[in-house]
């Protein structure tokens, strides 16, 4: 098997797939790439991208768990399978409508779906951390013909460190500049930015998450409207945010805790949601009032770490958003008001599909990590050594006959 890993890497380019799902749970983002070079020499291209729904029962039960309901030992196997079928099918579609076949494809890098994290909170081993990331690797990699590299975070966790965020070396070796100092910002479920600034080294990139983006907006939408999402920020648009009320929300001392940070549905899930929709009946808030606190809330939440003291003395000349939240307008809108004169524009201005960035960067790790090089930035997630992450399954590989016994 070495040998056939080695003639992976000995090729001029290879073919990956990445493969995306965030803390919305709403589909699996896949993306084909084609990638030259490796470490800083790398150069990447998107071939094809597409986004994969989950089934409306599997993603019902997802959410379920990741919620914390208690389910059986069997049920969350079964449920680890299905998450890797599904991966597996989103990987398969994305290679065939890109005009490929499984066997052209080298490498997959599958994140898998967050369903548990707890970071560390102290320095050295915490027998509480945990982090678990859904759909089996060897599943995967059995189901596509194609080897596999996930369980991304476990290794950073082990170290001491937040296992999150882990696309900022991605960022790195893709995103930076010689000339522009560049914030990129993430608004998924959480939102999270990464720091470049121009010409600095990986050693010098500053990222960590900085609270809710999509997560609470949509379950908000949901409780309110019936809606899977407030389209163009529009029902937010036509309320008033109850600014006092962001204040004290703010006040939690995740938004006051340094870096490294990482945040999930354990901080800004369902009891989060519960809570505002409590406080908001005694706000006397309508549904637009509250949908516009929490674009209020994740905005400010942005541009406090933005103007944090690690980052307020550097430059920042532009903030390019990915995300979800990139296409909520009176999110963006607000934002260009709280971080003026930087502008901020979407991750299309780059030439790069926002949609497709996660994906991307998951295809690079994995890529990465079949190269032996570490991509945890240990001054992001705060672990005690840099690392190679991530395990790689080969049942996609055939497999060896037996060689005949030799004679005794």
């Amino acid at each position: 098997m070495q040998e056939r890993l080695a003639a992976i890497l000995a090729k001029p380019e290879r073919l990956v797939v990445g493969l995306m799902s965030g803390t919305s749970i709403d589909a699996v983002d896949a993306a084909l790439v084609r990638l030259r070079g490796a470490g800083l020499a790398t150069r990447c291209d998107l071939l094809h991208f597409r986004s994969h729904a989950y089934e409306p029962e599997l993603r019902q039960r997802l959410l379920e768990v990741a919620s914390g309901a208690a389910m059986p030992a069997l049920e969350l196997a079964a449920l680890d399978f299905r998450v890797a079928a599904t991966f597996a099918q989103a990987a398969l579609r994305v290679v065939e409508e890109a005009g490929r076949a499984p066997e052209q494809i080298d490498l997959i890098g599958s994140h898998g779906q967050t369903l548990a994290h707890r970071a560390p909170e102290f320095e050295g081993w915490d027998p509480t951390a945990a982090t678990w990331q859904a759909g089996s690797a060897s599943a995967v990699a059995a189901l596509t013909g194609i080897p596999v590299v996930a369980d991304f975070r476990s290794a950073d966790v082990a170290l001491g460190g937040t296992g999150a965020p882990l696309v900022p070396y991605a960022d790195y070796l893709l995103r930076r500049s010689a000339h522009e100092n560049r914030i990129l910002l993430n608004i998924g479920g959480i939102a999270n930015i990464t720091y470049l600034a121009a010409g600095c080294g990986v050693d010098e990139v500053l990222a960590w998450d900085v609270g809710p983006g999509n997560m609470v907006l949509d379950a908000l939408a949901h409780s309110l409207l019936a809606l899977d999402m407030d389209v163009d920020g529009a029902h937010a648009a036509a309320g008033t945010a109850d600014v006092a009320w962001v204040e004290t929300l703010l006040a939690d001392e995740f938004f006051q805790r340094a870096a490294p940070k990482a945040a999930g549905r354990e901080q800004f899930g369902a009891a989060f949601v519960q809570r505002m929709l409590r406080q908001a009946k005694t706000r006397a808030l309508t549904a637009a009032d509250l949908l516009a606190t929490a674009v209020e809330l994740t905005a400010r939440a942005i541009a406090r770490e933005c103007h944090r003291a690690s980052l307020s003395a550097r430059p920042v000349d532009a903030i390019y958003v990915s995300g979800g939240g990139r296409a909520n307008r009176t999110l963006m809108r607000r934002l260009q008001e709280l971080l003026s004169p930087a502008r901020v524009c979407g991750f299309e201005a780059l030439g790069l599909d926002p949609a497709a960035k996660e994906a991307v960067d998951f295809a690079l790790l994995a890529h990465e990590t079949l190269h032996g090089h570490a991509s945890n930035l240990t001054q992001v997630t705060g672990a005690q050594r840099p690392c190679i992450l991530g395990s790689i399954a080969l049942s996609g590989m055939p497999p060896r006959p037996l060689a005949p016994a030799e004679d005794a």
